[in-house]
């Protein structure tokens, strides 16, 4: 630690006051990290990522180096934010009413108030709402807004595509033109990007793919002319959007990306703002910093650069680009939070022991992500797809492609962040697992085969069940549970309709576009039925897939 501070309590003698296991040595290093420096942890899947991010926040505080209420922790969503919230504080309140932590229930008290002081914990978009909200009105934005949501915009946005008058060269639908223009338009907030900044590349796009193609002798292969037609379309995309900016902006109106966009300007700007910001927390938690875009890397680095932020993610699950996270806020943390690159490793302590999944699926799953792992440490995209095709038996592919330019500036970046293999926690050692796989004819056949292997389980479970209520708590078998992975929301009313003709129940949960089912159920759980051994909740859910627009 930091001016090496007297650490009074260890994370095993908490641990032990509150009724938790002991956390591994990679989390307590996390756990331990000093407490005014930049950190970023990353955290494989089934880590234990929010056990341990408030098993910090509880070290920190029994041991004085911070006090509860100067600690910020931010995650997505507001599940997440609840769950974070009731961890810290539960095991703060645990702590608190240990007789060997009394003077921890005296940091806990306000002594103005006799309130308690407690961690604040947000979304990223709550707390990027809350700057906005105050202090908007300096860049013209009411306090008064109204917050559009995602049928709404989208009705605003297809009123406009519908009576656009402007150049249009597209044959596309309408609705698609909508949702493309609505995604470049999210994509300009998530990146901190100017429209005619991105005009201007789209332009030099269009003339030097243009003037490499005069200077040959044959004429452009027509899916390169339709790559020059989708420039000229982004461009007419960017007037659309503009037109869609000013009708918010008449109507008072504001979305989820302007949130982030705004507070981000708000703190560059203005020092005050910053300052306060600044002076308000010592210790900063972001969760799930994979997900975040590069608006939110500049808000909280511009905030926080230098202080003791401490990143939690991990660069195999980013998979909301969608939504505009972006592989440079991994790569960037650390410079952008004030660390020098010769330094950087010092800062990164990995999280690769999970208490999820057990040999058998992380074997496969490693296996899966090794091609993305060769890309990721610079492998040639080729070289790549040679040895998956030799791996697998397939033949070399023969195209019959131009050679295209590939300028440097349009190259995209590399993550620069790399994940340890995930290693299965010594408790899940007993047994590897099973992992088994299918070939079907259909989608039907498939339906039957989920639903049939379900149905098989469920029998199991009515067993445990039966055999539980016979035996003491100690004794007694974790029931088990499962969910399922799909790829495309089609398959989902399939899979639902067999599952329930064999009276199995169904909970179909999460968000979806308007008049769409989208299914998207976690392949964790998927693992989990694999290896028959479920200590969650008893049911069989399937999650739908928020829609892309």
């Amino acid at each position: 630690m930091s001016n090496n501070p007297q650490i009074t309590y260890s994370p095993a003698q908490i641990a032990e006051a509150i009724g938790q296991y002991r956390p591994n040595e990679d989390q307590e290093k996390v756990i331990c990290a000093p407490v005014d420096q930049p950190m970023m942890a990353i955290a494989g899947a089934g880590a234990g990522k929010t056990a341990t991010m408030a098993f910090r926040v509880v070290y920190l505080v029994a041991n004085g180096l911070v006090a509860p209420d100067r600690v910020l922790g931010l995650t997505f969503s507001n599940k997440a934010d609840r769950e974070l919230d009731s961890r810290v504080n539960t095991y703060l309140q645990l702590l608190a009413a240990h007789p060997d932590f009394s003077e921890v229930g005296q940091c806990l008290t306000d002594p103005e108030t006799g309130g308690l002081k407690r961690p604040v914990t947000s979304t990223y978009n709550a707390f990027a709402n809350q700057i906005v909200h105050q202090y908007g009105s300096r860049l013209g934005v009411s306090p008064a807004c109204v917050l559009l949501d995602e049928a709404r915009r989208w009705q605003i946005m297809h009123q406009i595509v519908s009576a656009w008058e402007g150049n249009l060269t597209t044959d596309n639908e309408i609705g698609t033109t909508v949702e493309y223009a609505l995604d470049l338009g999210a994509q300009l907030r998530d990146q901190l990007l100017d429209a005619e900044e991105v005009r201007a590349g789209l332009t030099q796009m269009e003339r030097m793919y243009s003037s490499s193609r005069e200077k040959g002798s044959k004429k452009p292969n027509q899916n390169f002319q339709g790559f020059l037609k989708s420039l000229i379309h982004r461009g007419e995309l960017l007037d659309i959007y503009a037109e869609y900016e000013k009708f918010k902006q008449q109507n008072g109106y504001i979305e989820y990306s302007d949130q982030v966009y705004y507070a981000a300007l708000l703190v560059n700007q203005f020092a005050d703002i910053r300052q306060q910001l600044r002076d308000r927390y010592d210790v900063i938690l972001l969760d799930e910093f994979q997900d975040t875009s590069v608006a939110q890397l500049k808000l909280f680095s511009t905030i926080f650069s230098g202080k003791g932020a401490m990143a939690v993610g991990d660069p195999n699950q980013g998979i909301y680009d969608w939504r505009g996270a972006s592989d440079l806020s991994m790569r960037d943390f650390l410079s952008s939070f004030g660390v020098p690159a010769a330094q950087a490793a010092a800062h990164i302590q990995d999280m690769p022991i999970t208490y999820r999944n057990r040999e058998a699926i992380l074997e496969v799953a490693n296996r899966v992500v090794l091609p993305l792992r060769k890309l990721a440490a610079g492998q040639n995209v080729s070289e790549v797809e040679t040895q998956i095709r030799a791996n697998l038996g397939c033949p070399e592919p023969v195209y019959k492609l131009e050679p295209a330019p590939l300028p440097d500036q349009f190259a995209a970046p590399s993550t620069g962040v790399e994940a340890k293999q995930l290693v299965t926690c010594p408790q899940k050692r007993d047994d590897p697992g099973e992992v088994q796989m299918y070939f079907v004819e259909d989608s039907q056949q498939e339906a039957e085969l989920i639903a049939d292997f379900f149905a098989e389980r469920w029998a199991e479970r009515e067993e445990i069940i039966s055999q539980n209520q016979q035996l003491p708590e100690a004794q007694q078998q974790s029931v088990p549970s499962g969910a399922i992975l799909i790829r495309r929301h089609s398959q989902g009313s399939l899979i639902t309709q067999a599952l329930r003709a064999r009276d199995l129940p169904v909970e179909v949960t999460g968000v979806a576009g308007p008049g769409s089912c989208r299914c998207d159920c976690r392949a964790a759980g998927s693992g989990r039925c694999g290896t028959r051994r479920c200590p969650d909740a008893a049911s069989l859910r399937m999650r739908r897939q928020p829609r892309r627009y």
